[in-house]
Formats: C-alpha cells, sequence, structure tokens
C-alpha cells in the first residue's frame, strides 16, 4: 500500500546501515572463529622435532629448588625437566636438595641468537580477529589504524627488546609511544651479570628513562656475594641527566633473604648551579640525599608483600614532591602494599608523606611477563613463592631511586653597584652614578639617605640611573659630616635587587674658616690605609709583625700628631698607642706565641679599621707534648690486614701545631708500620700498623729527638679459629670414685698462632663422666680447661668443638682398691668332676669396688678342704676383677672354696664324685630276668663307693634288637621283673653324683 521509500547507496543512511551490518557479522563470526581456531591449530602435521638443547651439569646449592632454578634460567619447571627427561634421578624432581645435579640450558651469547617463542597460530589469529572488529566499528577508521600502528609498535619493541634483554640477568622496559610517536615517559633498565658464581655475582646495571622531558641516563656496577641465607650486596652508579646538565653518583648496599629485601643508597650531586630547564629564573643542581627501603612478603601467603621507604634530600628549594612543591631539606615515608595473585599480575597501592604536610598517593597495576617461560607458568599462584626467594630474585635490579632529585635557587636578576665613597663641599652638588644589571631592564631605583635629608640635603633623579645630590651644610661636630646613601633596582617584572650603600662625605667650603682642631675632629683611617707591613712572623713571643696607619683630615690631608690607638686579638702583645708622623703614619708591631690570625684594629676618634694579620708555628722547636700521641683505631686483628692507627701531634714550643713536619713512627713485637709521616695544617700526622701477633704492641713516635710512646692491642682472629697440639691430660687413671678428678686442656689459636681468649669452648664426655657436656671460656692463653670425675673404670673420650673443628682426648679412670669387695656368686664351672686327681672344677670369684668397677691386678688368696688341690694359692684378678681357681680332688665329695681380699671372704662348694671300676647286675637267668625274682645292681669304686649314685634301669626295646630304653620309674639299685620283660636283657646305668 506504502511504497518504499528510495535510499541512495551513497547517501549517509545508507552508509550507516551497512556499517552497521558489517560490524554485526564481524562480531558473529569472532566466536566462530576463535572457537575453530584450535582445532585447525591442532591438525595432524608433519612430525614435530624437539630442538637439541645444548647443556651443562649444574649442582644445587643452599636455598635452591627446582622452581629457583627454573626462574634463574628463564624456564618453566615442565620445561626443565623436559631437558632433565634423560638423566635418572634416585629421588622425585620436588624432593631434589642440596648437592644434587641437574642438567641445565649452556649459556650462550644474546648476540648469537633470538629465544623469542613462537605466538601460537590460536593467539595470533584470535588477535586479528579481535584487532580487526575493533578497528571496523571505530567511528573514526583512520585513526583507529594510526593508533593500532602506534600500540603495535609499542608492543613489538617492548617484547622484542625486553625478551633480547632478558636472556642473561633482567630487565625492565616501559616504551610509550604518544601521538607525534616520541618516547614520553618511557625508561628501559637492564642488569648484566659479568661474573656469576655460586656465591659471587659481579653485575652492571644499565637504565635510560625519559621523564618531565628529561633524558637520563643510568650507570652502574655491583657485586652481590650469597652467604648462608643472605645476600650482601654493594653497588656504585652515575646517574647523568642528558637535557639538564646534571650529573651524580650514587652508592648503596643490600642485604637479602628469602621474602625480605633491605637496601640503602647515597646520592651525591657532581655538577654546581646551572640555568634550569624547568624554570627560566632559577638554577638547578642535584640535591644530596638518601634513602632507606624495606620490601617484604608473608612466607605462608608471598603473593601478599608490602614495602616501606624513608628518603632525605638536602637543599634550601628541593623538588621532592614535584617542581610545584619545593622545600628546604625534604624527607618522605613511603608506605605500600601489593598484591601478586599470579606471577603475570601485581596490584598495589602506595602512600607517600613528608615534611610539611606534602603527600601523594598512587595505586599501580604492573604486568609482569617472563619470555622463554610458559603462559602456564605465568597464570599459576604456586609459582609466586619461587620469585620470592633469594635464587628466584638473584638477578632482581637495584633497588634505587634512578630520576635525579634536583635543588633550584632562585637567580639574581637585578644586581646594583654604588660607589664606595663620593665627597663634596658643603652645599655643593654630587652626582652619583648607579651600575645596574637586570635580565628583564631597568623597572626604577628608588633611593634613599634619611640623616643627609635630615641635615638639609636634597635627592634628586636625573636619569633612570642617576641623581644629583646637594650637600647640607658643613657641621663642625666630630663624625657628622660623613652620610649613608643606599638604593634597591627593580625590573620590569618586579624582581628587586640587594640594596646598595654608599658614604658621602660633606667637605668645608674652600673659602670657609677651619681651625686646626676643626681639621683634627675630622681626623680619621678610611678603609685601606691600615696595612700591614710585616707579616707570618713566628709565633715565638720574640719575633713580630708589623702595621701601619695612615689618618687623613676630611680634606684628605695626612694628619701628624695624632695618637693612634692599636688593639690585637687572638692573645698577642702590641704596641697600643703610637702617634703619626709627617706623613699621618703611625706604626705598631705585635708578637704573639699563638699560632694563627691575628686581628689588629687601630682607632682615631672613634673611626676604627680592621686587619688581619698572621703568626706562624716555630718549627725550629717542634717537639712531642705529653699526651701528644693519642689512638685512633684499636683492638685489631692480629691477621696481618686489618690495621690499627696513631696519630702524633706536633706542636713548637708554644703548644702551637706545626705543619710540614716529619714524623718517625716505631713499632714492637713484630708490627708493621709505616715508619714515616708528614703532619698537616693541624700538626697532626697518622700511621697505621697491622700485626700477626696478638697481644700489646707499643708504637712510638720521634720528632727531633723527642719521643712519645703508646700501647695498641691486636687481638686474635676469631674467625680462623682452630685446636693447635695435643690436649694436655693431667691426674690421668683417677679413681673411678666420682670425686677424683682429671683434667684436660684444649688449646685454641688463631689462623697467626695467636692465643684466642674469652671464646666459648664446647666439651663432651661419654663413658659417664660429668661433666657430659659443658661450655668454658679459653683463658688469656688460649686454653679451655675441664676436670672430670667418673664412676666407672676404663676410658673415656674428651672432645672439644669450637668454630665448627673438633679435637678429642682420651683419658683413664681406675677402680678404687680402697673399697673392693667380692660381688654377686661365685661361677663354678665343670662341678662333679671325677675324685680322680685330674679332672678340675672351675671357680671364679668376681672382685669390685664400691662404685661397681672390676677391680683388675688385685691379689685373691685362697684356700680350699677335703683334699682337694691347691689347699691354698693366691692368684691375680684379671681386667674383669675375676679371680679364677682350677682345683682337683681324689676324695669324693663336697669341697669347700674359700678366697679372701681386703679382709673379706667368699666361699662356693664344689663336688668331686667317685671313680666307679664294676657295674653287674645280680638275679639273671641266663642273661636274661626271671619274673618275680629281684634283680640287683652290684658296684664297685676305685676309692670306695660314695652314697650319692644314681640308678637307671634299662631294657631291650625288642628281643635280642640290642637297642636299650630307659624303664620308667626304675632308679633304685633293685629292680623286680615284669611279665613283660621276659625274654628282653636288662642293664643297668649307674652314675656317681
Amino acid at each position: 500500500m506504502f511504497g518504499k521509500p528510495h535510499v541512495e547507496w551513497n547517501s549517509p543512511a545508507r552508509r550507516s546501515d551497512f556499517i552497521a551490518w558489517a560490524n554485526i557479522l564481524i562480531q558473529l563470526f569472532i566466536p566462530c572463529g576463535i572457537a575453530f581456531t584450535p582445532a585447525f591449530a591442532n591438525a595432524p602435521t608433519s612430525k614435530s622435532v624437539n630442538p637439541i638443547v645444548s647443556t651443562e651439569p649444574y649442582r644445587l646449592g643452599p636455598g635452591e629448588t627446582l622452581e629457583s632454578v627454573a626462574k634463574k634460567y628463564h624456564l618453566s619447571v615442565d620445561k626443565l625437566k623436559q631437558i632433565n627427561q634423560y638423566r635418572i634421578h634416585s629421588k622425585p624432581y620436588e624432593a631434589l636438595t642440596v648437592g644434587d645435579e641437574l642438567d641445565v640450558p649452556r649459556k650462550h651469547s644474546p648476540f648469537l641468537e633470538s629465544a623469542q617463542p613462537e605466538a601460537s597460530t590460536s593467539s595470533l589469529l584470535g588477535s586479528h580477529l579481535v584487532t580487526g572488529a575493533t578497528l571496523l566499528s571505530s567511528d573514526d577508521v583512520a585513526r583507529s589504524a594510526a593508533r593500532l600502528v602506534r600500540s603495535s609498535m609499542n608492543n613489538e619493541i617492548n617484547n622484542s627488546v625486553q625478551q633480547w634483554l632478558n636472556q642473561f640477568g633482567s630487565a625492565q622496559v616501559q616504551l610509550n609511544m604518544n601521538d607525534d610517536f616520541q618516547l614520553d615517559g618511557s625508561a628501559i633498565d637492564v642488569l648484566f651479570p659479568i661474573y656469576d658464581s655460586q656465591t659471587n655475582t659481579l653485575f652492571t646495571q644499565l637504565g635510560g628513562r625519559n621523564k618531565d622531558s628529561r633524558n637520563t641516563l643510568n650507570l652502574g656496577v655491583g657485586l652481590r656475594t650469597f652467604q648462608d641465607n643472605w645476600m650482601f650486596g654493594m653497588n656504585v652508579f652515575f646517574d647523568n641527566d642528558l637535557t639538564g646538565k646534571n650529573r651524580r653518583i650514587g652508592a648503596g648496599i643490600e642485604a637479602w633473604m628469602d621474602y625480605l629485601k633491605l637496601s640503602a643508597n647515597g646520592y651525591f650531586g657532581l655538577t654546581g648551579w646551572n640555568q634550569s630547564r624547568s624554570f627560566s629564573d632559577y638554577n638547578e643542581r642535584p640535591a644530596h640525599g638518601y634513602d632507606l627501603r624495606a620490601e617484604a612478603y608473608f612466607p605462608s601467603h608471598p603473593q601478599l608483600g608490602g614495602k616501606l621507604v624513608y628518603e632525605q634530600y638536602r637543599g634550601d628549594d628541593v623538588a621532592l614532591f614535584g617542581n610545584a612543591n619545593r622545600q628546604k631539606d625534604p624527607y618522605a615515608i613511603t608506605a605500600g602494599v601489593n598484591y601478586t595473585p599470579f606471577p603475570l599480575l601485581t596490584v598495589g597501592a602506595e602512600h607517600r608523606t613528608g615534611k610539611g604536610g606534602s603527600n601523594d598517593s598512587r595505586i599501580q597495576i604492573q604486568l609482569n611477563y617472563r619470555f622463554g617461560e610458559s603462559w602456564l607458568a605465568h597464570i599459576t599462584p604456586t609459582f609466586v613463592a619461587a620469585n620470592r626467594t633469594l635464587m628466584g630474585s638473584r638477578y632482581d635490579l637495584v633497588e634505587r631511586n634512578n630520576q635525579i632529585i634536583l635543588d633550584y635557587q632562585k637567580q639574581e636578576l637585578v644586581h646594583i653597584v654604588l660607589p664606595e665613597q663620593q665627597a663634596g663641599e658643603s652645599i655643593s652638588s654630587l652626582t652619583v652614578n648607579a651600575q645596574v644589571r637586570a635580565k628583564y631592564g631597568l623597572e626604577r631605583i628608588d633611593w634613599s639617605s634619611a640623616d643627609l635629608i635630615a641635615a638639609g640635603g636634597t635627592l634628586v633623579q636625573v636619569a633612570p640611573q642617576t641623581i644629583t645630590i646637594t650637600l647640607p651644610s658643613y657641621q663642625s661636630s666630630r663624625n657628622s659630616n660623613v652620610y649613608t646613601l643606599s638604593a634597591v633596582a627593580y625590573d620590569r617584572q618586579g624582581n628587586v635587587s640587594p640594596r646598595a650603600t654608599m658614604q658621602i662625605v660633606v667637605l668645608p667650603e674652600k673659602n670657609q674658616d677651619i681651625t686646626d682642631q676643626d681639621l683634627a675632629d675630622t681626623a680619621e683611617i678610611v678603609r685601606e690605609q691600615l696595612t700591614i707591613t710585616r707579616n707570618n712572623a713566628l709565633a715565638n713571643g720574640i719575633a713580630t709583625n708589623a702595621v701601619q696607619a695612615r689618618v687623613t683630615d676630611a680634606r684628605g690631608n695626612p694628619v701628624a700628631g695624632q695618637t693612634v690607638s692599636f688593639t690585637a686579638d687572638n692573645g698577642a702583645a702590641i704596641s697600643t698607642t703610637a702617634e703619626t708622623g709627617a706623613d699621618g703614619v703611625a706604626t705598631a708591631t705585635l708578637t704573639n706565641t699563638t699560632a694563627g690570625t691575628t686581628a689588629v684594629t687601630a682607632e682615631v676618634n672613634d673611626s676604627r679599621q680592621t686587619v688581619n694579620t698572621t703568626f706562624v708555628a716555630d718549627a725550629s722547636s717542634a717537639t712531642l707534648m705529653e699526651g701528644s700521641l693519642t689512638i685512633t683505631r684499636n683492638n685489631a686483628l692480629a691477621n696481618g690486614i686489618v690495621t690499627n692507627a696513631v696519630q702524633a701531634r706536633v706542636t713548637d714550643a708554644h703548644g702551637n701545631p706545626v705543619a710540614g713536619q716529619t714524623v718517625n713512627f716505631t713499632a714492637d713485637n713484630g708490627a708493621t708500620i709505616n715508619t714515616t709521616a708528614e703532619t698537616g695544617a693541624d700538626g697532626v700526622a697518622t700511621a697505621t700498623l697491622t700485626n700477626t701477633t696478638a697481644g700489646t704492641t707499643v708504637v712510638t713516635a720521634e720528632v727531633n729527638g723527642q719521643r712519645q710512646s703508646q700501647d695498641v692491642a691486636f687481638v686474635a682472629d676469631p674467625s680462623s679459629l682452630f685446636f693447635t697440639g695435643t690436649p694436655t691430660v693431667t691426674g690421668d687413671k683417677a679413681l673411678a670414685n666420682g670425686s677424683a678428678a682429671v683434667g684436660v686442656d684444649f688449646v685454641v689459636k688463631d689462623a697467626s698462632g695467636n692465643a684466642v681468649a674469652n671464646r666459648a669452648v664446647v666439651i663432651h664426655s661419654n663413658n659417664g663422666a660429668q661433666p657430659d657436656t659443658v661450655t668454658v671460656q679459653t683463658d688469656s692463653n688460649g686454653v679451655a680447661h675441664i676436670a672430670l670425675t667418673n664412676t666407672t673404670a676404663g676410658i673415656t673420650v674428651v672432645t672439644a668443638e669450637v668454630n665448627g673443628q673438633t679435637q678429642s682426648q682420651d683419658v683413664t679412670f681406675v677402680a678404687d682398691p680402697s673399697s673392693l669387695h667380692f660381688t654377686g656368686s661365685p661361677t663354678v664351672t665343670g662341678d662333679k668332676a671325677l675324685a680322680n686327681g685330674s679332672a678340675a672344677v672351675g671357680v671364679d670369684f668376681v672382685v669390685k669396688d664400691a662404685s661397681g668397677n672390676a677391680v683388675a691386678n688385685r691379689e685373691v688368696v685362697i684356700h680350699t678342704n677335703n683334699g682337694a688341690q691347691p689347699d691354698t694359692v693366691t692368684v691375680q684378678t684379671d681386667s674383669n676383677g675375676v679371680a679364677h681357681i682350677a682345683l682337683t680332688n681324689t676324695t669324693a665329695g663336697i669341697t669347700v672354696v674359700t678366697a679372701e681380699v681386703n679382709g673379706q671372704t667368699q666361699s662356693q662348694d664344689v663336688t668331686f664324685v667317685s671313680v666307679l671300676t664294676r657295674v653287674s647286675v645280680a638275679g639273671l637267668v641266663n642273661g636274661y630276668p626271671l619274673v618275680g625274682s629281684p634283680l640287683a645292681a652290684e658296684v664297685r669304686c676305685a676309692t670306695g663307693c660314695s652314697t650319692s649314685l644314681t640308678y637307671q634301669w634299662q631294657i631291650e626295646d625288642a628281643i635280642n634288637s640290642g637297642s636299650y630304653i630307659d624303664i620308667s620309674g626304675a632308679t633304685s639299685p633293685t629292680y623286680m621283673p615284669l611279665g613283660a620283660d621276659q625274654r628282653r636283657r636288662i642293664q643297668v646305668i649307674v652314675g656317681a653324683r
């Protein structure tokens, strides 16, 4: 019904619709492209080949882990494991500790190869799609394209430069390009290790930055040494502001450990005042200053950290808080916190407050990208901990202020100079011309002379820099004809000069009657009319300096017969008055016994002038007074390196310091000293000395045959302690009774052989000795003494420990013979031996002391009875305190063995048994038992049978087997055969008890 409106293709509406639909289509295809890109990227390709990596072995040091080594070589942990896939370890990678070996990439020169990783296909395609969509959706495609080019250049330059630099050491790069393609606000800092080992790193750090339209270069060198769990470092930097021509030097120290960084820096300006590049009417120069820095992280939460900075600079107009807020000697304290959820991102906040309530705050978002590490290593939170360790921060940049803080000075833009003095006759006119230097041109000069105008004079300005003065009438009263004229100049911008002054002198008219008294009353000593005629006399109270004063009247004529008063300070003796001659000159001489400057003042009619004269010390009387040799540094280590120092103050006969005097130094006790030194302006000569012998060293200084001595001390070097010689044992083989003691002395010396006093030595002992562990102090001879007791006899090992070294000594404790006794029951071996005179029974008696120690080599008397042999014998105890006897007998029965020692006895019964000669069975019929007919054992003995015999009847286990078994219960001398015993043989076994 309604006709569709016709729209031309070139119309604005048509173009707008097209761009809108194109934008919609592009944004619809972007997710699809991103979704399918990995599929294309992961499509089967030719077989990949892992690049061959040149490696070298690396041994883990203290505090190093797999993560810290990977960080050191700019690798991910997975990449480091891949490099070590062919190395076999006895433990998991995560359990590797100090001393374990890994393969690491061999370092190559960054000039020979590049390690820039290629971007993945998915990343590149996705990035280009997003970039293209953003460009097409912009209102101004041309401007967006320019920004895109500029942004791409920034990114590529940042990535390329930082990736190249990160191959060795560390780099921070911030390249900002403004709309004019200028590097405004950019900075780059790189750290290169020059020499690198497990314990030391010598490095150089280079930096450049553009800030506040100033280009600054930083060049530094430093050394870091790793000791136990700490890193200690020092560094020196040269900072050069190329734009402002300001230069300074900086020196810093570092102390780092895991999760903590401490730094201190000093900054010292090298250049003086020069035209400021920030302010047109100011000079600038580097301000002297320093800062103290601390940065810490929580070990349990390494993502959380904080920092604290204190900084202070010296100067009258220092721009610590910016050019618009300059202060005198400003200081600031900065506190900040930061959070690193994963290595890629750090968010921080800082607040700085300082002098006069100045403060500022900053919020920082920082991206930390480490080239050569995987994307996973950047977004995995557990990787943050490795960055906080000492090894992980080995190549971190020095914490310092690389931007030069400037001090400013307002320039003297207007300067005015007046003549020193002008004179004229009463009621006459004078013309005074001022010399003015004004950067922005002279605006005006303000002239003033209140006393001259009050006396009737007038001032009339006749030109910008010239005035005419009408002088007042001459006044006859003393000192009333000299007036002061002052002037202040102003430029066209309101800048003011310092005030300048001059003297206007009114003279009497030529035809005016004036008396001699009037002229005398005008007598004065004008400037430069008090002069020195003789100077630099010896300060010996005899040699003189001389001055002369020329007195003139109001007309400038010399005044004769005028009395001039002279005074002098600094203890000088001077002729107090002198009368002028026809030439108006009065002369005074002065002496002094105090060297230095003496001010001489001449006065006439309240007109004074002063001049400085000099007295010098009398070198011919140079000497060393009592107490003039003093110690400035004492108690140095006796290692031949560390120095003590003395200074000798040389004076003349009146105690004045004598400069340029040679002092001879000597020292005893083997010390090395610089033998001569020359005194400075203060009369002091200094000598340093070293020694390798601890103790007192006498230092002697000599000047002109006069000597002074001073005792200095060298102490043993505790860092080189060791045990020397063999320990000394006193009272060895003491009784093991808990009170008798054995003494052991260990001698501790340093590397130079000096005894080390007051050093703690830990001493251990074993085998029950007391004390078992004790800490003793060495005496003045370096001896650590211990007295030991024990209740256990035998060898006790005594071990001393100092400075990680040990020394051992064996001492012996012996049993106490005064408390001998038998212990336990005697031990019998071979009891119930045959009483045949050869079979023996052994008896052991054990002898110990009161502490239970076996007593060796002690005589024990042993008696036996019942005919045993030996009947009495003396035996020695063995090392176990055992007294042993072996006895025989031909008499069966019990023998009592009795041992005796130290008045004590112990007895033990032993048994000898009879020797059987024949055993037979009575009652057998043809060798077989008869049921119901008893059998009897018939026994015969060699020496008569004892009653203590044992019987055991036995029977064949089968008829005619010849093998016998015991008959249960048949143990008496007789046996009654049973029915089951028929046809089997029976025998009896007889033994002696």
